[in-house]
């Protein structure tokens, strides 16, 4: 009796399994996900993912914006559905990271929703967007550009890490105890003595950075910001500092080496990327 209801119980399982995979495989998903779907909503599968198709892409991994949408238009979701329509609005905000924005206009936001799916929303974004904040599915901030005020809207994850970068960098306001001209002094002695010659930008660039906790350099490529840089490692090592190098990439970093004549190294060496997590800590 015992082995039997063992039995029973493996049949009843196998069987939900079975009717869960002939479903989601029915509507395109591959035997791969369909796997982790179960697992993930085991026995509910069929309700949720008919109930709401495009959970799947926040749900599972590796399963984005285009499974999740012919999943949904497979079991007959109207194509200028409201669950599609913000659908797409979640996933063109997303997306927009890659381009290297933290936030979108309205504007910005239909042209994605065109360029993704084909369909102007004109007006009727508006309604979407105040839908998403209120139901907490993405975030707002206001802009003000030439005291024009405008919305910039936000992908969750973004909107809180910029968040937490602004009050980290805000405890870094008070300069750096320094000497402005013993500064100029040093730079303009040591640019002569390598035969290097600094824009008033550059130079600009160098004191300012050396009397501050956090800067920021940036320009286009052929603007000098190599040589600003290997100017400001050697001020910095003159007033005794200590120096760590560190790029994005492996070749970036190989680059600044070669350039700066001390070692580089890659984020996540610098942080020590071991089994999933970085050792360091801030």
């Amino acid at each position: 009796k015992k082995k039997l209801k063992i039995i029973e119980q493996a049949w009843t399982e196998h069987r939900a399994i079975r009717e869960v995979m002939m479903f989601l495989q029915g509507h395109g998903i591959s035997t791969l996900f369909a796997v982790r779907i179960y697992k993930e909503y085991g026995d509910k599968a069929i309700a949720m993912v008919t109930e709401d198709p495009y959970r799947l892409a926040n749900d599972i991994y590796g399963i984005g914006f285009f499974s999740a949408d012919k999943v949904a238009l497979s079991i007959g979701l109207a194509e200028n559905s409201q669950p599609r329509m913000m659908a797409a609005i979640k996933h063109v905000l997303a997306a927009s990271r890659e381009q290297g924005h933290c936030y979108l206009t309205e504007p910005q936001i239909n042209t994605g929703i065109i360029e993704l799916i084909a369909i102007n929303l004109g007006e009727r974004l508006k309604e979407y967007l105040g839908l998403m904040q209120q139901a907490g599915q993405l975030c707002t901030r206001l802009l003000y550009k030439d005291t024009v005020e405008t919305i910039g809207y936000y992908s969750k994850t973004l909107f809180y890490d910029e968040t937490a970068v602004a009050a980290i960098l805000r405890g870094m306001k008070e300069p750096v105890a320094s000497e402005p001209e013993r500064i100029a002094q040093w730079v303009t002695a040591y640019c002569q003595h390598k035969h290097i010659t600094l824009s008033d930008e550059q130079a600009n660039a160098v004191n300012g950075v050396v009397q501050h906790r956090f800067s920021i350099l940036t320009g286009g490529p052929g603007c000098g910001r190599t040589t600003t840089t290997l100017v400001i490692v050697r001020l910095l090592e003159a007033m005794n500092k200590t120096v760590l190098l560190a790029a994005p990439t492996g070749r970036a970093s190989q680059r600044m080496s070669e350039v700066i004549g001390r070692e580089a190294k890659t984020i996540h060496r610098l942080l020590v990327w071991k089994g999933g997590e970085f050792q360091m800590n801030e």
